[in-house]
């Protein structure tokens, strides 16, 4: 919207006070797996055909599984590190062995696979084997196939979730507020300015105001003196000021939304 060049003047002073002149009109707003071998064994042919195997301890064991040839022959407990193993035929050298580590979860990993067999073992001349019967274990190798059993999983029950309700907030009651009122377009300090005009002139302008929601406003206004300019205002808050006759007034400007509630803002006006 145009305005006139001369409006853009404010500054003029020495009129009386915003507080000395009142608005007549308005008041105040685990799965199983299997793992490469890790360790290392031994194995030492005795002097009759059995052998002896040796493999350090896993320690998550809890028991160890020697396998002939792929097949289980023996369940060790976990403190055994050692075992005898023997055939009926004295052919325990021919077959090949794996130790398979047990843990507390039921996993099978490899531990040792085909330990070494020491067959440089010095001649003896008595057939005795310096082993301890009660602690080592003899492993006797069936000539019959054993099926192995097979080792499933364990799986775990699913827990319950309990899911909590759903609890719907209630709807916000909206609060409506009154307007405010910021500033005119001419953009001078009420409190220390004025708007300036020259007998026979006029221009528009209009309100910066701030709603909430935002309502419908109306605009109005009051004269202080209508002798001094004229004041008209339409339906979309423009202002239109004429200036009469030399002198000063005060014009107050109000918006109402569509509630009642109502700011006020007081411009000075002065014509030359």
């Amino acid at each position: 919207m145009a305005f006139s060049s001369f409006l853009s003047a404010c500054g003029l002073e020495g009129l009386p006070s915003a507080s000395d002149v009142e608005n007549p009109s308005l008041g105040a707003a685990t799965p199983e797996t299997s793992e490469t071998a890790i360790g290392n064994s031994t194995g030492e042919l005795l002097p009759d055909g059995s052998i002896l195997l040796k493999w350090p301890r896993d320690p998550s064991a809890i028991s160890y599984l020697i396998k002939s040839n792929g097949r289980v022959i023996a369940s060790l407990p976990a403190f055994n590190l050692s075992a005898v193993v023997k055939t009926s035929d004295n052919s325990a050298a021919g077959s090949t062995y794996t130790i398979v580590s047990v843990n507390a979860s039921r996993i099978q990993k490899i531990w040792v696979a085909e330990p070494t067999i020491s067959t440089d073992a010095p001649a003896v001349e008595t057939p005795t084997v310096t082993v301890q019967p009660e602690t080592i274990p003899v492993v006797v190798v069936p000539t019959t196939p054993i099926i192995e059993p097979e080792v499933l999983p364990v799986v775990e029950a699913p827990s319950i979730v309990e899911v909590p309700p759903i609890v719907v907030a209630p709807p916000i009651e909206t609060v409506n507020l009154a307007p405010v009122i910021l500033d005119t377009s001419y953009s001078c300090d009420p409190a220390i300015e004025s708007v300036a005009f020259t007998v026979g002139q006029s221009d528009h302008f209009t309100l910066s105001v701030i709603d909430e929601l935002p309502l419908t406003l109306t605009y109005s206004f009051d004269n202080s003196k209508d002798n001094v300019v004229s004041v008209e205002v339409d339906s979309n808050g423009v202002f239109t000021i004429s200036a009469l006759q030399a002198g000063y007034t005060y014009l107050w400007l109000t918006a109402k939304d569509d509630e009642g509630l109502v700011d006020e803002y007081e411009l000075r006006v002065v014509v030359q």
